[in-house]
């Protein structure tokens, strides 16, 4: 339940789902360090949390064989209607589980893919024969957006399997709050005449951060009001620190780590990019959009169903540093009419696209339809 999309999925299923007379019970492991923890916030969620010893992204044989054991040993004693899996390793860990479940559909949920960019040919290649295995086991498999459903499909999985469900995500705190009424500004120190650019995620390399302070150095150079901030935690955090001080941005770039506040955050940007190298559907997209925030993103996963090119932001392709700092630059030279017809085109785009309730109603339905009710 580390910080992140997906346990912020899980947590409003659970929370949702309970009213529809659905109950839940939530096995977790523990995430590293400095990824942060979502668990208190799972605890009001109307779910029973259950602890999984071992379970964790990393591949650790004697972890990954208690972590198994838990699961099967917890599956056969409450003997679950639905085991609903979220992730790579805990998916594949849960879905072999519930073969010794003594009964209950199996969903697994694609919140992206490890099939590229993560690991060698080699080990990627193994990685697809797994997932085709465990798809003929499973009994529906959702993608968060029509292109991991393409994705999905393409190494081998039954389409007739595979649902689209976007993500199922809050959007009322985003859509509701005021522009520059978050309070970080306040916090970062931002006068009022400058511009304040947000870069959201984990400092990993699938995320790219180091491109985000690239494309700052370059759009900085043109737009001496340009201010940045960098949201989130992770293992290239002090090498992406070093590069912005190499690259001169000591004084106009932020490091404000995890924070639970994001609405107010967002409130606070004038733009956000995303830099990463591969999504499914980037979370941080939709609520930047839904608290009005113009979006210079990679055309990467399901970030192209959610930016209209040109009227909520603008899509570039992963690494491209000038043409995130170009895109920066055309913000920066629209008046300010257009910049706010811009800010109303990617709030009405996320609201009218992507909702709790439709996620929620969906999710009901594909479970009411495997157990026949």
């Amino acid at each position: 339940m580390n910080v992140g999309g997906p346990a912020r999925q899980i947590i409003e299923l659970a929370k949702g789902l309970a009213p529809r007379g659905f109950d839940t019970i939530l096995a977790s492991g523990h995430p590293d360090a400095w990824e942060g923890s979502l668990l208190d916030a799972a605890r009001g969620c109307h779910a029973e949390i259950v602890h999984i010893p071992g379970l964790g992204a990393r591949v650790n044989p004697a972890d990954d064989a208690r972590a198994f054991a838990a699961l099967v040993k917890l599956l056969r004693s409450r003997k679950p209607d639905i085991v609903h899996t979220h992730t790579a390793k805990a998916g594949a860990l849960g879905r072999v589980a519930a073969r010794f479940a003594p009964r209950g559909k199996r969903v697994h949920t694609f919140h992206g893919t490890v099939f590229n960019h993560y690991f060698s040919a080699a080990k990627s290649n193994w990685i697809m024969r797994v997932e085709r295995m465990l798809a003929k086991s499973t009994d529906r498999i959702v993608a968060v957006s029509h292109a991991v459903a393409d994705e999905i499909e393409r190494i081998g999985v039954d389409a007739e399997k595979i649902r689209v469900i976007e993500p199922v995500i809050d959007l009322a705190p985003f859509l509701t709050i005021e522009n520059r009424a978050g309070g970080l500004r306040r916090e970062l120190n931002i006068t009022d005449d400058q511009k304040l650019i947000g870069w959201v995620g984990r400092f990993v390399n699938i995320k790219n951060p180091a491109a985000f302070v690239e494309a700052a150095a370059l759009a900085a150079a043109n737009h001496p009001k340009a201010r940045f901030v960098m949201i989130g935690a992770g293992p290239l955090e002090q090498e992406t620190r070093a590069l912005a001080a190499k690259l001169g941005l000591a004084e106009k770039i932020h490091f404000a780590g995890l924070r639970a506040d994001m609405e107010h955050a967002y409130a606070d940007l004038d733009i956000l990019v995303n830099t990463s190298e591969k999504e499914g559907m980037p979370v941080s997209v939709l609520e930047a959009m839904a608290a009005g925030v113009v979006v210079v993103a990679t055309n990467v996963g399901g970030t192209g169903e959610l930016v209209a090119e040109d009227r909520s932001g603008w899509l570039v392709e992963p690494g491209d540093t000038a043409a995130v700092a170009r895109s920066i630059g055309r913000w920066f030279e629209f008046p300010k009419a257009w910049r706010e017809t811009m800010r109303g085109v990617a709030r009405v785009r996320a609201s009218e696209k992507f909702g709790l309730e439709r996620g929620l109603a969906r999710h009901e339905q594909m479970y009411r339809e495997l157990l026949g009710r």
